[in-house]
């Protein structure tokens, strides 16, 4: 009877230990996954564009990691790689991330890992992808508009602005306009009713918006959200034969994103 307890006992300590070892194993692909990601946003953070992709384009990220699957394929839209973009945003099969769990000791580390499968054991994670988000966007970059359209009406919850911005880009002014009394965010509404005047071919309305549509509290290096408006102009200004303009509002939107292609495409033709 004592050898059959000693057995019991020592079975019981020995799937203790394998299970902890499992569960703090440094070697598992999503806490590798933790140091290859942060590796990459410091990268970015050096506009060492090159290094992120390397790093954060892996096989764990692009198919478990939600925001940083969303953020690599809207970069590699940005920069021009379309086929990279449309590849990682069909790559993304469900959110399933611990690798945070990485930055603990053993201890804290087999605790966090723990919580996490007993969570998803008890608490389904529905949280999906929705690929047309992300879809919509990499061939509103593409130019393909019918396309971007095509996404655009399949997503979960609608965009108003966007969905207007891109009815616009295609050259559907009525579609658009009866999109725009819904997009709520003044800056958008501003941007898509200069696109609209743009597609008309009044100008001086045009800039109007386009410039109603900066954000003035957003006007620095490593500040994103005026580069759409940026572009704008930047466009704009170059079917004006307003070339030093131009390149004033490309070189803006590449103080923020030096690999962003469009605004490389207008410093270009600015230039010349």
């Amino acid at each position: 009877m004592k050898k059959l307890i000693a057995v019991i006992v020592f079975c019981i300590i020995a799937f203790d230990i394998c299970i902890v070892w499992y569960l703090t194993n440094r070697n598992d692909a999503q806490y590798k996954a933790y140091y290859i990601e942060n590796a990459a946003i410091e990268a970015r953070s050096k506009n060492d564009i090159n290094t992120y992709f390397k790093y954060m384009d892996n096989p764990v990220t692009v198919k478990y990691h939600y925001g940083h699957s969303f953020i690599l394929a809207s970069t590699y839209a940005d920069a021009g790689h379309y086929d990279d973009a449309i590849r990682v945003a069909n790559s993304f099969e469900k959110e399933r991330n611990y690798s945070y769990c990485a930055q603990y000791k053993t201890a804290m580390r087999f605790l966090c890992r723990l919580s996490d499968v007993v969570s998803n054991a008890f608490y389904s994670n529905d949280l999906q992808f929705d690929k047309n988000i992300i879809l919509s966007y990499i061939y509103f970059k593409t130019g393909d508009y019918d396309k971007a359209i095509e996404y655009d009406n399949q997503r979960i919850k609608p965009r108003a602005c966007f969905s207007a911005r891109l009815h616009a880009e295609a050259g559907d002014i009525k579609k658009a306009e009866s999109l725009l009394p819904n997009c709520n965010s003044d800056l958008q509404h501003n941007m898509v009713s200069g696109l609209i005047a743009f597609k008309n071919k009044d100008y001086k309305a045009a800039e109007k918006f386009y410039l109603q549509a900066v954000n003035p509290n957003c006007d620095s290096s490593r500040c994103y959200a005026n580069n759409d408006a940026y572009l704008y102009l930047a466009e704009l200004y170059k079917i004006t034969g307003q070339n030093p303009k131009s390149a004033e509002y490309s070189k803006k939107v590449l103080a923020n994103e030096p690999y962003n292609y469009k605004a490389k495409l207008f410093l270009n033709k600015a230039e010349k």
